[in-house]
């Protein structure tokens, strides 16, 4: 009875439970449970109401509109994230204050053993994630696990088993975001990811890859395998215009002959 009598007043906040306890007792828990309701709608409104972002880019540049909607992609990560905080927030001091009303509503009613009401179910019904902790090697320790993971992603990769490469290069770039071998790393991780046919994919990580370090020793590779991907997707104009960005950009080095090669063969203007 008394979930339901909580349930009612979350659903309908204005409606009585009958004749009020001595001292506003009953109204005083109607009146917080009214507020509580009203948090709980208002947060309904915050998730609801969200701004819808654009995420158009004018200009024929694939590799302008590829850039976009890879911050995009990281505008609405970070917004996942900070809702789902703020949302573990809520659901945890909305149960706390509903398991603190049904204490005081035991203790209005006769019989009831406060003891009962221990582990009653969370908001929602699916308990807050607790936050891990993080817990890294510092220092030296840290680099050598890094180039360790590094390497036994190589090696399924030298191996030709790519499905197993993509998976072991996408928990290394989990585990050590922006490392030192982030963009080699990432680099691989589309070569694998187009040898198992998922050229969107590569695609994806070619951008990635040359994004994180525009002017390091694996961009002009990395672009010029961006260029292909397109080319392999079809979409001749873009690849084109990305194959020249490498020859502009990374004039003499060998990628750049590559990228030369690959837009004669398109017939690139």
């Amino acid at each position: 009875m008394r979930a339901l009598a909580l349930a009612i007043c979350l659903l309908l906040p204005g409606v009585g439970w009958g004749q009020e306890a001595p001292d506003g007792g009953l109204g005083a828990i109607r009146t917080e449970l009214a507020a509580l309701y009203g948090e709980l709608r208002a947060l309904e409104d915050h998730l609801t109401s969200g701004e819808a972002a654009g995420t158009t880019v004018a200009g024929a540049s694939a590799l302008q509109r590829l850039e976009a909607i890879e911050r995009e992609l990281q505008r609405l990560t970070a917004r996942s994230e900070e809702l789902e905080f703020h949302i573990q927030r809520i659901v945890r001091d909305g149960t706390a204050r509903v398991s603190a009303l049904e204490r005081r509503l035991c203790a209005l009613e006769d019989g009831c053993n406060p003891a009962e009401l221990e582990g009653q179910p969370v908001l929602g019904g699916i308990a807050p994630r607790p936050a891990a902790p993080l817990a890294l090697p510092a220092g030296p320790q840290l680099a050598v696990d890094e180039r360790a993971a590094f390497d036994r992603a190589r090696a399924l990769f030298d191996a030709g088993d790519y499905a197993s490469a993509v998976d072991a290069f996408t928990a290394h770039l989990q585990t050590w975001p922006g490392g030192p071998l982030s963009s080699e790393a990432e680099l691989l991780r589309g070569r694998s990811l187009e040898q198992t046919g998922d050229v969107k994919g590569a695609a994806r990580a070619y951008l990635t890859a040359f994004s994180s370090d525009k002017d390091g020793p694996l961009a002009a590779e990395s672009l010029t395998a961006l260029g292909q991907a397109m080319a392999a997707l079809g979409q001749t104009l873009e690849a084109c215009v990305t194959l020249g960005e490498v020859a502009t950009r990374f004039s003499g080095q060998p990628p750049a002959i590559v990228a030369s090669s690959a837009r004669a063969q398109l017939d690139c203007p």
